[in-house]
């Protein structure tokens, strides 16, 4: 019994590591696919700057695996797609998030209401549009974390045949 449970827990953390950077992966192809994406001009309709701290932390607690900063930026914006009026809210394919509200509000500066500003949006589904089409740190800060967790998964692998 204590031989499938030091081989499935390596397992376990391969699988799901691998899973996510297959994620990762995908997120990146897409917003490097310039074909997937029409540009276009729209009006920031609201901007703010919410603590967003019940949701910064795992369940509202601590955790060492999943902190994020509490401070974000919400920013809604509409454009015309033909004669359609669409409405959006994202600015970066994952969302900015800030430890310092000073530093969120001086990222939000952008993005004041009434400003024209250039949107991004799927050809194939023009709901998901973004302001700004380029990775932030978030990004690969999680695709590193997803990749320790399958060296880890190989090295606890590797150990359990030892």
């Amino acid at each position: 019994m204590k031989k499938i449970i030091s081989l499935l827990i390596p397992l376990i953390f391969i699988g799901v590591g691998v899973i996510k950077l297959i994620d990762q992966v995908d997120i990146y192809q897409k917003l490097k696919n310039k074909d997937l994406w029409q540009e276009t001009t729209g009006l920031i309709t609201k901007n703010e700057v919410v603590n967003d701290y019940a949701n910064s932390n795992l369940l509202g607690k601590a955790n060492l695996l999943h902190r994020s900063a509490p401070f974000v930026v919400e920013v809604s914006y509409e454009f015309l797609r033909g004669f359609e009026l669409v409405k959006g809210h994202r600015i970066m394919d994952s969302q900015m998030r800030f430890d310092l509200e000073q530093a969120a509000r001086i990222y939000s500066e952008q993005f004041h209401t009434g400003k024209t500003v250039t949107i991004y949006y799927l050809k194939e589904n023009p709901t998901f549009a973004l302001l700004d089409l380029s990775l932030n740190t978030n990004f690969w800060k999680i695709s590193a974390l997803y990749l320790v967790l399958v060296l880890v998964g190989f090295a606890s692998l590797k150990g359990a045949f030892s």
